[in-house]
C-alpha cells in the first residue's frame, strides 16, 4: 500500500485517507475577519491504497448511497465552537443599542431560504430583520423585492460582510436567531447563537435539527402562518422558561474545538494502522 499524506493545518501526516472537505467548508458566513470552518467533516478511509480522489457533498448519507461506500468506513467529526464569553463584541453603526430585530448570517444565496423570514415581519411589530453576509446575488435583490412587496422594505436590513466583533454582538443583542436554511453541511452559527443563550429557529432540513438539539426551534412549514405561529409558540416557551438560555450554552459547549481535534486524530490512529 501507498503513504498518502494530507496536510492539516500546515502539518503533514502520513495517512491512508482521503478528506472530503465540503465545498466552502472555510469560509466565514460572509464575516470579513478571518474565516472559521463552517461544515462538518466527512472522513474517508481507504482499505487498498487506491488513488486520492476530490469530492464535495454535504453530508454523509449522500456519500454512503451514491457513491456505494460502506457506512463502516465513513467518520463524520461535527466542528466546535467557542465560548462567547470568550469573543469581543461591537455594536454595528446600522443599528441602534436598543433597537429589536431578528438576525441570520450566511451567503445571501437561494439555498440559505431567507426571503421566507420577511413574511414574519408585518405580524411581529417593531422587530427588524438583519440578513448580514456577502450580498451580491440576484437573490439579495429577490429578497428587497419581496420585503417591499410586503411593505415591510424598511425594517429589513442587509450590511453585507460584517467583522467578526459585530457578528457577536448582533448573536448577543438579538431577539432570536433565525436559520430557515435548506442546506447545509453543518449549520455553525446555529451553535454560535446557542452560545449565546438566545432562542433560536431553524428549519427541519438537513443536519439543522440534529445541531440544534431538542431545544431549537424547527420550521416544517415555511407558509407564512406556520412561520409566525412557530415563532410566537417558541418566544413564549423561551422566555416562560428561565432555564432555556443556560440550556442552550450548555448545548453549545458540547461541541469543542478539542473534540473535533481528538476526533482527527483518532482518524489518523485507526487509518495509520
Amino acid at each position: 500500500m501507498t503513504k498518502k499524506t494530507c496536510s492539516i493545518m500546515n502539518v503533514w501526516v502520513p495517512v491512508f485517507v482521503i478528506f472530503i472537505m465540503l465545498s466552502g467548508n472555510f469560509i466565514n458566513h460572509g464575516v470579513s475577519a478571518q474565516g472559521v470552518p463552517s461544515h462538518q467533516n466527512i472522513v474517508y478511509t481507504f482499505a487498498d491504497g487506491s488513488s486520492e480522489k476530490t469530492l464535495q457533498f454535504n453530508e454523509s448519507g449522500i456519500l454512503i448511497e451514491h457513491l456505494d461506500i460502506p457506512e463502516a468506513r465513513v467518520r463524520v467529526i461535527p466542528l466546535g465552537v467557542s465560548a462567547a464569553r470568550d469573543l469581543a463584541v461591537s455594536r454595528p453603526a446600522f443599528l441602534a443599542a436598543d433597537e429589536p430585530f431578528l438576525f441570520t448570517i450566511g451567503f445571501v444565496e437561494a439555498k440559505k431560504n431567507f426571503h421566507v423570514l420577511v413574511r414574519l415581519l408585518p405580524d411581529l411589530t417593531g422587530q427588524r430583520l438583519v440578513i448580514a453576509g456577502s450580498n451580491r446575488k440576484a437573490y439579495a435583490r429577490q429578497i428587497m423585492a419581496y420585503a417591499r412587496e410586503l411593505g415591510v422594505a424598511d425594517r429589513v436590513i442587509m450590511p453585507g460582510s460584517i467583522p467578526e466583533a459585530e457578528k457577536q454582538w448582533l448573536y448577543a443583542h438579538c431577539s432570536a436567531f433565525v436559520f430557515p436554511s435548506l442546506l447545509e453541511g453543518f449549520g455553525l452559527p446555529v451553535l454560535e447563537a446557542m452560545a449565546h443563550g438566545k432562542p433560536v429557529f431553524i428549519s427541519d432540513k438537513g443536519p439543522l435539527p440534529e445541531v440544534g438539539g431538542p431545544d431549537a426551534f424547527v420550521w416544517t412549514d415555511f407558509s407564512r402562518e406556520a412561520l409566525v405561529e412557530t415563532f410566537q409558540r417558541g418566544m413564549r416557551e423561551f422566555h416562560g422558561d428561565s432555564r432555556r438560555p443556560e440550556r442552550h450554552r450548555a448545548h453549545a459547549a458540547t461541541f469543542t474545538w478539542r473534540r473535533t481535534a481528538e476526533a482527527y486524530l483518532s482518524v489518523y490512529r485507526e487509518a495509520s494502522g
